[in-house]
């Protein structure tokens, strides 16, 4: 998932290094062209291209916020903190059925090297293996593939 860039002046001298993530980034509408699609069903295709994706803990972290009891207990757990973990079948029947939704987050599936969510309710967004990321692309109608910095 991640490359490697030294920048270097002399031979053996590092300057930098940085790693570089690509992010799939999916704009699609739904039929009135008013709202992203349902969250449901983005998460519906990234499970599609893992098995395991919801047998795994999810690494939420700070900033997510969005609408709902469990959304909002979230955003309160982190207040403090710069993440929190969550069962990701814990969290699933919230958001599942829309009446509890994220408007921004980003969440980490650590066994699967992998990171997905929303940013401010504008489109979705998947991290991962380049390969795995133009697998799921072909499920989507408006996409857009960026490299971005690694923020951990």
């Amino acid at each position: 998932m991640n490359n490697h860039e030294v920048n270097q002046t002399a031979p053996g001298i590092r300057i930098q290094e940085r790693y570089i993530m690509v992010e799939l980034r999916i704009f699609d509408l739904r039929d009135d062209n008013k709202a992203l699609i349902n969250f449901s069903d983005f998460l519906n295709m990234i499970k599609f291209l893992f098995n395991d994706f919801i047998n795994n803990e999810w690494e939420i972290f700070k900033g997510a916020y969005g609408y709902g009891e469990k959304i909002c207990e979230i955003e309160d757990k982190l207040e403090n903190k710069n993440s929190i973990k969550i069962n990701a079948k814990e969290l699933l029947p919230y958001i599942s059925n829309e009446q509890q939704y994220f408007d921004n987050a980003k969440i980490r599936v650590n066994n699967l090297n992998m990171e997905f969510g929303i940013h401010d309710s504008t489109f979705y967004f998947i991290r991962g293996d380049l390969d795995l990321l133009n697998n799921l692309s072909i499920k989507f109608k408006n996409t857009q593939v960026v490299n971005i910095k690694d923020e951990s």
